[in-house]
């Protein structure tokens, strides 16, 4: 997950890190612009040619060198397959991606270090996220979603018929994943912006999940890679294509998660019955769906929200929108209240 954030008001520090990566891949920049400053930096590159790019300075620390060529080959595969995703374009070394250092700059706090660099092709459109937000047809979102919904299954019958190479090597949002002792995107049940009382609240829910978790297992028929982060701003609409951006996240997950993540809206008005209807109709066109199934993607649901309290507590740093966490905590205890009154 990424929480955009402007542009520094000061010099940019990481655009010379970003010149000397665009100097080893075959492009020629003319116009280099910063899109958004984040755990990634990311800038689109405008060249010489005409094309456009998305140069991603990834984070360190988040995921190896093999993890990020995992997530190429993934990628490559999904475009066999027919899916609109990013198409990636190698360094003159033919390597996927460039290491380039990033110097001190005390002024806007960032330390020296090195970052992984790897180029895709611009893919163009309107995200999805700001069509909807300016959109009160109904009847139009529902459409857009039930779009969304068939991509999801379409990217789950790729992978449960898929076997990653050798050394494939990415991250797993299983049962470790969201309440192990090192949960991959932090630990919920101990985020310093809750209460003690809270906390106890979703150690409480953690002992439960985590069992309930481990008992849906691994089938590849519900378990493989996913995105997990397919939410509408990381899904851009040209002319009646749909192309699904920004892998960072994707890892071997529980299909429902995915589900989960599109109809889940933290902190903000849930989505209309409808339109959850029509996500999860266009995602049975595409790949099977039980009832019994169905029926589990509210608890994915709060495995996401807590998942992102988790995300928030390691990142500090990132700004949200005014209210969105007191919102997101509100949610997070009222289903715990009721997780905790099952049987």
């Amino acid at each position: 997950m990424a929480a955009d954030s402007p542009p520094p008001s000061h010099a940019d520090p990481f655009r010379p890190a970003a010149a000397a990566a665009l100097a080893r891949f075959p492009v020629t920049p003319r116009d280099v612009t910063l899109v958004n400053r984040t755990e990634n930096v990311t800038y689109r590159v405008d060249d010489e040619a005409g094309q456009a790019w998305v140069l991603r300075l990834h984070r360190p620390g988040y995921h190896t060198r093999a993890e990020l060529e995992a997530e190429r080959v993934w990628l490559a595969a999904l475009a066999e397959a027919g899916e609109a995703v990013p198409e990636p374009l190698a360094a003159t070394d033919g390597s996927a991606y460039v290491s380039v250092d990033v110097a001190a700059d005390p002024q806007g706090g960032v330390p020296a270090h090195t970052r992984q660099a790897g180029l895709t092709r611009w893919i163009p459109g309107r995200v999805l996220g700001d069509l909807i937000a300016a959109n009160d047809d109904s009847a139009e979102v529902a459409g857009w979603y039930r779009q969304v919904g068939a991509v999801i299954g379409r990217l789950h019958r790729q992978a449960a018929g898929w076997t990653p190479p050798p050394g494939f090597a990415r991250h797993r949002f299983d049962a470790d994943g969201f309440f192990g002792p090192r949960p991959f995107w932090g630990r919920f049940w101990e985020s310093p912006a809750l209460s003690a009382a809270e906390r106890r609240v979703l150690r409480s829910a953690r002992s439960r999940l985590h069992p309930e978790l481990t008992a849906l297992g691994t089938d590849p028929g519900r378990f493989t890679m996913i995105h997990a982060d397919l939410h509408p701003g990381n899904v851009v609409v040209d002319g009646d294509r749909l192309a699904v951006i920004d892998f960072d996240d994707a890892g071997f997950g529980h299909h429902l998660y995915d589900l989960a993540v599109t109809l889940c809206r933290p902190g903000a008005d849930p989505l209309p019955d409808e339109v959850r209807e029509a996500t999860l109709s266009g995602y049975r066109e595409e790949y099977p769906l039980s009832g019994e199934d169905e029926a589990l993607i509210p608890r994915f649901e709060l495995l996401r929200r807590l998942a992102l309290i988790g995300w928030k507590a390691d990142r500090p740093e990132v700004t949200w929108p005014e209210g969105m966490f007191d919102r997101l905590r509100a949610e997070v205890l009222d289903a715990c209240a009721r997780l905790g009154s099952q049987p």
